[in-house]
């Protein structure tokens, strides 16, 4: 009388905020299975999304233009990974063996992070990224430090329900000195995490065309998940 399903997602098919939705589906559909009602049907699919996508960014209009040339402008092949202090430290034949450090923080200090967070008019996540990349910079020393930061690759209501990969990784780069004032480095976070959504869907447009110099895939990222809003 027990039954399991067993469900196995390829990367390239699927994000977090799909499991989420897919798991929404499945009991919709189940609940509706039980009261003998039809399941919605009218959910934006990952093909017409594509299409969508392609229409973008083969159109030669004004916005086109605009999102193309904010990636440009970038110059993000100026801005190399960070180098930490402790890579060189491995020796070469240290065989590959992936770790992770968790952290849980408590309420009082989660607290304080979205209180400071507020008082300088960033989110949470602005405010995380902020002090990442500043760590980043102590650590290596250098001026320009950029991040592949995931965004959820839904700004659109209509992508909300949707089923398949769109969250991407973008780079976000701030510039960083050491007379500068941390207020400064969280508005340049803010200002760059939002400029990097809004132009979200050119990125790989700007990439293929920035005159034969490949933009660097920076090891170093950044994700920030808070109730699936990203």
């Amino acid at each position: 009388a027990e039954h399991v399903l067993l469900i196995c997602l390829p990367a390239l098919s699927a994000d977090a905020w799909t499991l989420k939705n897919l798991v929404q589906e499945i009991t919709r559909c189940y609940t509706s299975a039980g009261h003998g009602a039809e399941s919605a049907d009218d959910v934006t699919t990952y093909l017409q999304f594509s299409e969508w996508q392609n229409e973008l960014v083969e159109a030669e209009d004004e916005t086109a233009a605009a999102g193309i040339a904010y990636w440009r402008k970038q110059n993000l092949t100026s801005a190399p990974a960070p180098a930490l202090p402790f890579e060189n430290q491995i020796a070469p034949d240290t065989a590959f063996a992936p770790a992770t450090l968790t952290l849980h923080l408590d309420a009082p200090l989660g607290a304080r992070i979205e209180a400071v967070a507020g008082a300088y008019g960033v989110t949470v996540a602005d405010f995380l990224l902020g002090c990442w990349q500043t760590l980043l910079w102590r650590l290596s020393g250098q001026s320009e430090i950029a991040v592949s930061a995931l965004f959820n690759g839904r700004k659109y209501e209509e992508l909300h329900e949707a089923l398949g990969l769109f969250a991407r990784s973008l780079p976000v780069q701030i510039h960083v000195e050491a007379e500068m004032q941390f207020s400064e480095v969280l508005r340049q976070a803010r200002e760059a995490v939002h400029q990097a959504d809004e132009w979200q869907e050119y990125f790989s447009e700007a990439e293929s065309g920035s005159e034969g110099s490949e933009v660097p895939d920076h090891p170093v990222r950044f994700s920030f998940v808070e109730g699936w809003s990203r």
